[in-house]
């Protein structure tokens, strides 16, 4: 612990602090905020070897990672891009949170996008992993359900068809060209 009345800067594990209030450690320096309360989620603020953290200590993982090159991983400690989410689903509403739009990650379900409106049908476009991982265009909340258009592996497009047996297939209705 280190006082510098001259500059009235703290420093704890540094004889320099170059703040207020300056914490040092080689193994990584972090700031514990706990409630107090019994089974209530207490973190951690810091930086280690991963980068700024925030670090449930209740659950003993990491919940937000920043690193060196200013990559933001959320459920991950290694992010490789600007916005790195594992684990999970984005989520994005407008003010008023009648219309949202998610993006879900793969894992053991289908990749997709899914545009929301309160009171009308929900529209996805994803892959199909039980298709070929086709891409699909849909009326409804998951991918292959209510498809209106496919693209398939070998790049036949179906209209009103999930199985295109063509360049272009239009079913169940009339082609009509301008």
């Amino acid at each position: 612990l280190y006082w510098d009345a001259t500059n009235n800067r703290l420093g704890i594990g540094t004889s320099a602090p170059s703040r207020l209030l300056h914490l040092s450690s080689s193994a990584g320096t972090f700031l514990r905020m706990d409630t107090g309360d019994v089974g209530a989620d207490n973190f951690s603020i810091g930086v280690n070897t991963n980068g700024w953290s925030v670090y449930n200590e209740t659950d003993t993982s990491y919940s937000l990672v920043v690193d060196g090159s200013g990559n933001l991983g959320i459920g991950t400690t290694s992010p490789s891009q600007k916005l790195h989410v594992e684990g999970g689903q984005i989520l994005s509403k407008n003010a008023s949170g009648d219309a949202s739009m998610k993006v879900w990650a793969g894992g053991t379900s289908d990749p997709r996008l899914q545009f929301t409106v309160d009171g009308a049908t929900d529209y996805v476009i994803g892959l199909d992993n039980s298709d070929s991982d086709a891409l699909k265009f849909c009326r409804s909340s998951s991918v292959g359900t209510s498809t209106q258009m496919t693209i398939d592996s070998s790049g036949n497009v179906g209209i009103g068809s999930s199985s295109p047996n063509g360049k272009l297939n239009v079913s169940n209705g009339s082609l009509s060209l301008t």
